[in-house]
């Protein structure tokens, strides 16, 4: 004689619920993952910019005090780098 002890056909709706919410939670991972990556991508990107825009205005000042470039240069510098 056999016996199931819950184990048979009585949770077979269990496992497809189980299922279904695994996959819900896999799917909404992967969206999550992919938009964070493009959405800081663009954040990234600027403050990278505004990072190498500073990098460059630190070493104009630099080279400004060291003697190596006249005022107008240096004003020149200023101008385009903070145009950028």
């Amino acid at each position: 004689m056999m016996h199931n002890w819950g184990y048979g056909y009585g949770t077979g709706w269990l496992h497809m619920i189980g299922m279904a919410i695994f996959w819900i939670i896999i799917i909404a991972l992967a969206i999550y993952l992919i938009k964070g990556l493009t959405t800081n991508n663009n954040y990234s990107n600027k403050q990278l910019n505004k990072t190498k825009s500073e990098d460059a205005i630190e070493i104009a000042k630099k080279r400004y005090a060291r003697g190596e470039i006249s005022k107008e240069e240096y004003q020149k510098l200023l101008n385009d780098l903070k145009n950028d």
